[in-house]
């Protein structure tokens, strides 16, 4: 099963990589294959459409995306299709394609907060074990 999903991570970096040499790639594939939201939904399996949410972002990382101002256009055409997957049929869709919508990596992302240095000394404080109370 692993390999199945590593051949599923390279196969869509590989399409993340055509798609920055033509844009089409995203209408044509893209939203035909993991991100299609609408018709049979049967033709893509849920496992597969959960994975490719949650690598989506990586991989648009690691093909360096989200650092090339040439590919900005790919990832909010990408965000995109990921925004109308929230309003999918399926609840575990939609709920995975917000979470990874709001992803901090993202132009349009929600920074996570960082904690407050006294949030992180209570935080500390937990990780140790404070002996049996009585």
């Amino acid at each position: 099963m692993d390999k199945f999903l590593l051949l599923v991570r390279r196969a869509f970096a590989v399409m993340l990589e055509c798609a920055q040499k033509s844009p089409a790639v995203v209408d044509d594939v893209l939203r035909e294959w993991p991100f299609e939201g609408t018709g049979d939904l049967r033709k893509v399996p849920l496992g597969l459409r959960l994975h490719v949410l949650d690598l989506w972002v990586d991989e648009l990382e690691s093909t360096k995306c989200l650092e090339n101002d040439e590919a900005k256009d790919l990832v909010k055409k990408i965000g995109d299709l990921v925004l109308e997957l929230q309003t999918c049929p399926v609840k575990a869709v939609r709920e995975r394609a917000k979470e990874s919508y709001q992803d901090g990596r993202l132009p349009w992302g929600t920074k996570d907060e960082d904690m407050s240095d006294a949030e992180e000394a209570d935080d500390d404080d937990d990780d140790e074990w404070g002996g049996i109370e009585e």
